[in-house]
């Protein structure tokens, strides 16, 4: 635990980034199927999501998915990480005009990850969380657009 702790990326900017990063590979060579690991990949994925770093997104998504003992992990604040990934990764396909990765991940959300709540980041709404079950046909007929 105290390994994840210091592996855990800190929005506040108290945290040592080599000392992370250092932490981080520590916990995946040490633990590398370990939940803890996975939470920390994940939180890894979603903090670059709020970065809009999409490239590590990918990459902490692809770390997540080849091992099924993360596919359903959920981070410290309550976050399934798998199916927020997905939608963010969904929305950035769709604006960069790339609809059959978009499509892919669509697909996994229908049918992996019907129930789950995604960050929408909708502040005017006030829907901050919907379920994917809402969300998905948004996300079909922003593919169909794109056709």
């Amino acid at each position: 635990m105290a390994l994840y702790e210091r592996a855990r990326l800190r929005r506040r900017g108290d945290t040592d980034r080599q000392e992370s990063d250092r932490s981080f590979a520590e916990l995946m060579a040490k633990y590398p199927d370990a939940n803890a690991t996975g939470m920390a990949i994940a939180e890894r994925a979603l903090f670059s999501g709020f970065r809009n770093n999409t490239s590590d997104v990918e990459k902490y998504y692809d770390l997540l998915r080849r091992n099924e003992n993360f596919l359903n992990v959920v981070t410290d604040r309550g976050v399934e990480a798998m199916p927020n990934i997905e939608y963010y990764l969904a929305l950035q396909y769709l604006r960069q005009g790339n609809p059959d990765n978009a499509l892919t991940l669509v697909e996994s959300l229908e049918k992996n990850y019907p129930n789950s709540r995604l960050f929408t980041g909708r502040f005017g709404s006030g829907q901050r969380w919907q379920p994917a079950s809402q969300v998905i046909p948004e996300l079909r007929q922003e593919l169909e657009s794109l056709r």
